[in-house]
């Protein structure tokens, strides 16, 4: 057995590679201006959905519409009820 060295170790899967994912509104959940950034929908997705926003005016966390399921779980957990889901 192989043991990794060094950083590769504590490399991210390849799952959660998103360089190619845009952040946008078509996904099934939405993150609303009363998001405080406590991150508690982080651990919570299943599919690594959030991402943080860093531009003025945004709210703190977005959601990567590709990766999200619309499996809901975050708009349970959020204690601000900042999360909305999206009907289309």
């Amino acid at each position: 057995m192989r043991v990794p060295a060094g950083n590769e170790r504590h490399a991210r899967p390849a799952l959660w590679d998103d360089s190619a994912v845009r952040c946008d509104d078509r996904a099934p959940v939405r993150v609303t201006s009363a998001c405080s950034g406590c991150g508690a929908c982080l651990p919570t997705c299943p599919e690594h959905a959030f991402r943080p926003v860093a531009r003025p005016g945004a709210s703190e966390l977005t959601v990567l519409a590709a990766r999200c399921t619309g499996c809901l779980e975050c708009i349970e957990i959020c204690p601000a009820d900042a999360i909305v889901e999206v009907f289309r």
